[in-house]
């Protein structure tokens, strides 16, 4: 999956407005400028209202130029002037209030698309990120509903001025009924069964039980502008999470991970963002091949679901010796290992399944398969035997940007895969996909 900035029209736009991009620099000092001035106007230090145009207003608009001015000079700039402006615009995603936040954020996953070095966003795009969802979940919470019926939100891309107002003060009302009757803890009780909360414990109040009328239409405010830039901090997230080295240095996952959990049921564009949280890397996965009773130790990482994994499991097989007739083709690998294009169909050369021996589903996940014991060190284990059912899917990388890779580590001994192919229980027939299953299984992804 790759990430489109947002500024698609942005170079049209700044000609229209009569403003001046200049190099990356001068675009990112006026961007810089600016965050001073929103940290000044929110420290009282001094007022920058020019002329009769209120300051929020003006500040607002000065920003959004700024950001789209960044946008454009990003796609010509150097990777020296992209490289030196990382740092600051990492530190304006942070002051920057979240609307613009947003924006940049999408800007910058653009500019790590395009080859700059996403290590600066790390900290401030996922602490973004995690703050915008746990917004977007008093959105949901507080959203009026009518009992017994799945809420209906507005539409994250209905977003204009008027609409984002008029759900402002729909968020303010129903903070200020609530104030008087929410607890510290919100169960699935508070919220009525409707909004089939699977897990209920995980949701906590984070929407503050204020006096000051005024706190209230802030954090009315802030949910709001939240739940209408979530895709951006999404695409943002996106963009990152396809670099292993940002996956590694990932701050609280588990805290981001629950997050995103939690609002996903209702925005299910997070669909990838979750897929991307649970990507192994540096992974040991221990193979058998069931009808030869070989075994082997392999790692893996950046690998996003099982057909991805089979593709390049059966070039590893095949370069063994283990498979009966031809492998996988050039293409079929290359789709799969990133060094072609990124999708092409072809026929399963194995059914998997787990230690367990259980059948495990071709759009399940490398998180998916089990461990081979409660152990914290106990490596995960694929079984391979003999495919069962023709029929055909479309294999390669879901996401462009993210390198798989699947090492061999060594070939288990003769008596060390005789003890794991002991261990695991005779492999079950599996089941022939419904056609329904083969639609999805051909679906094209994103």
């Amino acid at each position: 999956m790759t990430v489109t900035s947002p500024m698609t029209n942005a170079d049209r736009s700044i000609a229209q407005e009569g403003l001046t991009v200049g190099t990356m620099g001068d675009a990112v000092a006026r961007l810089m400028a600016l965050v001073g001035m929103f940290a000044d106007e929110f420290s009282g230090e001094h007022d920058l209202t020019p002329g009769a145009i209120p300051l929020g207003a003006w500040h607002d608009r000065a920003c959004r130029e700024a950001v789209t001015a960044v946008a454009v000079a990003g796609e010509s700039a150097t990777a020296a002037q992209v490289a030196a402006a990382m740092p600051e615009l990492a530190e304006a995603i942070e002051e920057l209030a979240v609307d613009v936040a947003a924006d940049l954020a999408a800007v910058c996953a653009r500019l790590v698309e395009l080859g700059a070095d996403p290590t600066p966003l790390v900290e401030p795009v996922f602490g973004m990120l995690t703050f915008a969802l746990n917004e977007c979940a008093c959105f949901i919470q507080l959203w009026p509903r009518t009992p017994g019926q799945r809420p209906h939100f507005p539409h994250p891309h209905d977003d204009d001025a008027t609409t984002r107002a008029t759900v402002t003060e729909q968020l303010t009302a129903a903070l200020t009924a609530n104030r008087k009757k929410r607890t510290t803890a919100m169960t699935r009780a508070d919220y009525g069964a409707d909004l089939d909360i699977q897990d209920p414990t995980g949701w906590v109040d984070c929407c503050p039980d204020d006096h000051d009328p005024r706190q209230r239409e802030v954090s009315a405010h802030l949910m709001t502008a939240s739940w209408y830039t979530l895709d951006s901090w999404m695409r943002a997230a996106l963009a990152l999470l396809q670099d292993r080295n940002v996956r590694r240095a990932l701050p609280d996952r588990d805290t981001l991970k629950a997050a995103v959990d939690r609002v996903r049921p209702w925005r299910g564009e997070l669909h990838f963002v979750a897929v991307l949280l649970r990507v192994l890397d540096d992974e040991p996965l221990i193979v058998l091949h069931q009808p030869s009773g070989r075994g082997f130790m392999v790692t893996i990482a950046g690998i996003a679901d099982l057909r991805q994994l089979h593709t390049l499991l059966a070039a590893t097989m095949s370069g063994s010796g283990l498979l009966t007739g031809p492998g996988p083709s050039r293409e079929q690998v290359a789709a799969a290992d990133g060094s072609g294009r990124q999708r092409t169909r072809m026929e399963p050369f194995y059914d998997l399944t787990d230690c367990h021996g259980v059948p495990l589903p071709d759009d399940a996940l490398p998180a998916d398969i089990p461990t081979t014991s409660n152990t914290i060190d106990s490596p995960r284990m694929v079984i391979l035997s003999p495919s069962s059912h023709a029929h055909t899917w479309v294999t390669g990388r879901l996401f462009d940007r993210m390198t798989p890779t699947l090492s061999q580590v060594r070939e288990l001994t003769h008596q060390e895969a005789a003890r794991w192919i002991t261990l695991a229980p005779e492999q079950p027939q599996a089941s022939t996909p419904t056609h329904a299953e083969e639609d999805a299984a051909t679906r094209d992804t994103p």
